[in-house]
């Protein structure tokens, strides 16, 4: 038993050591904000992914800031009718549900703190443990199906009192996950929306 202790340390030590660790593998945050400072675009590195029987898909998202790790876990609707179709828009593509946003631990309470630096938005103490759940539009012209093809949507949070618009981009054969600004008016109402009440 402890020469199996002595291993498991060892491994570990060797992976951060040599640069092996889980970390080196994740995007850091705010690499797609290089491309236009004025957006606040986050990209987050997809770590787990699984499709569940109730037809969605769950990903575990994960990026650097500031050399600590921020994350959330997101569940999404696949096999989602195309929301263009000949440049109108078709009716089918909006999904009512069809998005959730999850606490994935302490990951998500650095992460509502960074998006929180970020947009400028007075700190939030601590991620919502409770769900989110939003109406998504598909944006694409033809039917979502996440494994074979990226695919970006257009994110609606239809409370009165904090309404909120968003994007959301997901490529399932790379990995990643982009949260992507619609308006900088939403900004607070999207921080107490991912916030602890």
């Amino acid at each position: 038993m402890r020469q199996k202790v002595i291993i498991v340390l060892l491994m570990g030590f060797f992976s951060n050591f040599f640069g092996f660790g889980q970390n080196n593998h994740l995007v850091e945050l705010t690499s797609e904000m290089e491309k236009d400072p004025y957006w606040k675009d986050l990209v987050l590195s997809i770590i787990k992914k699984k499709k569940l029987s109730t037809g969605f898909w769950e990903l575990h998202c994960k990026a650097i800031y500031k050399n600590d790790t921020v994350g959330f876990k997101v569940r999404i609707k696949d096999d989602i009718p195309p929301g263009v179709i000949n440049g109108k828009i078709n009716r089918a593509g909006f999904v009512p549900n069809g998005l959730e946003i999850h606490y994935s631990g302490k990951e998500s309470d650095r992460f509502i703190k960074a998006l929180s630096e970020l947009y400028g938005i007075t700190p939030a103490s601590r991620f919502t443990r409770e769900g989110r759940i939003f109406t998504i539009f598909s944006l694409n012209e033809n039917r979502v199906l996440l494994e074979k093809t990226p695919a970006r949507f257009k994110v609606f949070f239809n409370d009165p009192q904090l309404y909120a618009e968003f994007y959301i981009n997901i490529d399932l054969k790379n990995n990643i996950l982009e949260f992507n600004e619609k308006d900088t008016g939403f900004r607070q109402n999207i921080i107490e929306i991912l916030s602890e009440k």
